[in-house]
């Protein structure tokens, strides 16, 4: 199960690198928002995305104080930190290999504003390596996006991670409307196609 799953991930990259990964469309957000707490979840709530050509439906199952527990389709049982801010966005499944030891704290990250910003170093450790890296998390903007799912107000984070040997960016559009994503970018872009959400 575990090697069908690594698998899967594989030719999600590889399908997200040769179709380019589709982009997100952006446009001024209705009207401002409010500064956006970490998210709260329901169990039940439920989120498909589109990767490349495939699909991923993510399912809250559980949560504590700090995280929710997805059931994703496609990547298995993950636990996602409300503060996204942090390093391993996400942990369990295809991502139990790897681990992180923060010398610093991205949670001030929230309540969400444009233009707050938060930094730490860390280290992290995947298959017997370990590298140091910077990671800095920014509100850039709030942007209306246009997705299958619809038109979402969103706040737009990039979080740039830099290594020795060079780095990466990871983008969320998060949307308080529904406590999630409409989009993120992490080694290629999940875009919403549908969700529901569990009712009180």
């Amino acid at each position: 199960m575990q090697l069908w799953k690594n698998a899967r991930f594989a030719t999600l990259s590889l399908l997200c690198v040769l179709t380019a990964c589709a982009g997100v469309k952006t446009g001024p957000v209705s009207e401002l928002m409010p500064p956006a707490p970490p998210p709260t979840y329901k169990i039940g709530d439920h989120y498909r995305y589109s990767i490349a050509v495939l699909e991923d439906e993510q399912t809250v199952v559980d949560q504590t104080a700090e995280a929710a527990i997805i059931e994703s389709t496609v990547f298995g049982r993950l636990k996602q930190p409300r503060a996204f801010s942090n390093p391993r966005t996400w942990s369990g499944a295809v991502a139990s290999k790897l681990s992180v030891d923060m010398e610093g704290n991205l949670d001030a990250l929230f309540p969400l504003e444009v233009g707050k910003t938060v930094s730490a170093r860390g280290t992290s450790h995947y298959k017997g390596r370990s590298s140091p890296f910077e990671r800095t998390c920014v509100v850039e903007d709030q942007l209306k996006i246009t997705v299958p799912a619809g038109a979402f107000d969103t706040f737009k984070v990039d979080c740039r991670i830099r290594f020795r040997q060079g780095g990466y960016t990871v983008t969320f559009w998060y949307a308080p409307s529904i406590h999630h994503f409409a989009a993120f970018s992490d080694h290629g872009i999940f875009l919403l196609l549908d969700y529901r959400l569990a009712e009180n």
